[in-house]
């Protein structure tokens, strides 16, 4: 590999490092600024909006099923961690002493 030709992939390279670290700035960037509503005071976090009628009962139903999903992911990723590393003590019983 001639010394051109290192250079010119070295400086490829940096230029996508860079461009990288600049699209992943701009995402976090961007996620922030649509925490906002178009007045600029933060949304509200009171959870859901409440509707009624059969729109509502679909989406509190989906949202169970989401929780419900979720849950099940988060429990069964435990239980793989935990069949890997070998620990089968419940964690209450594996921090109290004696």
């Amino acid at each position: 590999m001639s010394e051109q030709s290192r250079a010119s992939f070295l400086r490829s390279l940096a230029i996508c490092a860079g461009t990288l670290v600049i699209i992943v700035i701009l995402d976090g960037s961007i996620g922030a600024l649509m925490a906002q509503n178009p007045f600029g005071a933060p949304r509200p976090s009171g959870g859901e909006p409440q509707m009624g009628g059969i729109v509502g009962w679909l989406l509190a139903k989906q949202s169970e099923f989401y929780r419900e999903i979720s849950s099940t992911i988060r429990a069964g990723a435990f239980m793989r961690f935990r069949l890997r590393t070998g620990s089968f003590t419940p964690p209450a019983l594996a921090t109290a002493r004696p």
